[in-house]
């Protein structure tokens, strides 16, 4: 993102958080909440391929059905906390 011009970055008040004193801030505020993503999407693949490997390896035991509705509302809710919080980041401009 360092290196992304401006006028691709979409944030609210982009003019405010782009100008070259709150940068660095903006930035490091969207680095932070991307590798909460991304750990976040690392579980949610982790598990769901455990899901199929124990499926794999004993067909006749297969994997409830409510543990992938867990670990995918789990994975919503943490996007959703992720986008409030960045949201309200960047909404104040303090």
């Amino acid at each position: 993102m360092r290196v992304l011009p401006d006028d691709l970055m979409n944030l609210p008040h982009r003019e405010y958080w782009l100008t070259p004193q709150r940068r660095p801030r903006a930035l490091a505020l969207v680095a932070r909440w991307s590798d909460l993503m991304g750990i976040a999407a690392n579980v949610l693949l982790l598990f769901v391929a455990l899901i199929v490997y124990r499926t794999s390896i004993r067909p006749d035991h297969r994997a409830p059905a409510w543990w992938f509705v867990v670990l995918l509302a789990s994975f919503l809710g943490v996007t959703a906390l992720t986008v409030v919080q960045l949201y309200r980041a960047f909404s104040d401009r303090s």
